[in-house]
C-alpha cells in the first residue's frame, strides 16, 4: 500500500494548495458567490466560512468577499488572516 507524501517537510503547516500573498502563504476560501440579499445559499455561505474560521486552522486563511460583506467576517479572523474585498457584482 502506497503512502502518499508528507507535504509538512516542503510546506511546514501550510497545505500545498495555498497561494503566497508577499512573503506569507494562505489558503483562500472564496466567499464572492454570496448573494448581496440574504437567501438560503447565503446563510449556507456565511455560516460554512464561520465554522472552518472557529476551527482555528494552522495555516493563515485568506477570505475574498465583496466590499459590502467585509464586516461579517472580520470578528472572525485572527491577526495572521487576511480579508480581501473583491469590487464585483452578481448579474
Amino acid at each position: 500500500m502506497m503512502k502518499s507524501p508528507s507535504h509538512n517537510g516542503v510546506y511546514g503547516n501550510t497545505p500545498p494548495f495555498s497561494f503566497t500573498i508577499g512573503e506569507d502563504r494562505f489558503v483562500g476560501m472564496d466567499c464572492l458567490p454570496m448573494p448581496e440579499h440574504f437567501s438560503g445559499a447565503a446563510y449556507y455561505i456565511l455560516y460554512l466560512t464561520r465554522s472552518l474560521l472557529r476551527l482555528d486552522p494552522p495555516f493563515p486563511v485568506a477570505i475574498f468577499c465583496k466590499p459590502s460583506h467585509q464586516h461579517l467576517f472580520r470578528p472572525y479572523l485572527r491577526s495572521r488572516d487576511k480579508l480581501i474585498p473583491v469590487p464585483v457584482k452578481n448579474r
